[in-house]
């Protein structure tokens, strides 16, 4: 009818306790490790991703404005921080000719709290950061197309017919002093 239980069938023992233990501290420490590392590489992916993104725009909004654009208004000035063309409006099959628009002007300049000097004026850890404007001559409306550039790897040059554009975007790994910087370049060509 009833047994007894033996000793032995009433749990565990110290000893297989601490082995237990033991193997948790273990798998759970590399655990531990694993997300650790996990969280920072998407952490240093986002801010990779942020940066290069700020790059793109600016790219992408330069190249669509010069691609509209009549191609023998493109002017370079500044010593290539500056660029400027006439907008086509549209097209007078009459005269088979291009109408335009306004003057569009980009240009790198120095951000509104740095001066060019070679020094972080600002404290935020980039040094002569700059900023790329957008001049629509039309309506004399300005807009900061994108900040955060590192104005010495920025600039336009003359391609033939095209314009070469070159945008270096600068800013930091999250959690880290580490300034990390995305240099691209383009050469656009109007399509008339």
């Amino acid at each position: 009818m009833f047994q007894s239980r033996n000793s032995r069938e009433q749990g565990l023992t110290l000893f297989e306790l601490a082995i237990y233990g033991a193997v948790l501290i273990v798998m759970g420490g590399q655990l531990a490790h694993l997300v650790r590392v996990s969280v920072k590489t998407a952490h240093e992916s986002d801010s990779v991703n942020k940066v290069t993104e700020r790059n793109r725009v600016a790219l992408y909004r330069i190249a669509k404005d010069v691609r509209g654009c009549v191609a023998t208004s493109v002017t370079i000035t500044d010593s290539g921080a500056t660029l400027a063309f006439t907008e086509a409006s549209g097209y007078d099959e009459e005269t088979e000719t291009v109408t335009t628009g306004a003057t569009v002007t980009y240009r790198f300049e120095i951000a509104s709290t740095e001066t060019n000097n070679e020094v972080d004026d600002d404290g935020n850890g980039l040094i002569d950061e700059g900023r790329l404007v957008r001049v629509d001559g039309g309506t004399s409306e300005s807009v900061v197309v994108c900040e955060g550039l590192d104005l010495a790897k920025c600039g336009f040059t003359q391609s033939g017919t095209g314009v070469t554009i070159n945008v270096s975007t600068q800013g930091f790994l999250r959690d880290s002093a580490a300034v990390m910087s995305i240099d691209r370049d383009l050469t656009v060509y109007p399509r008339n």
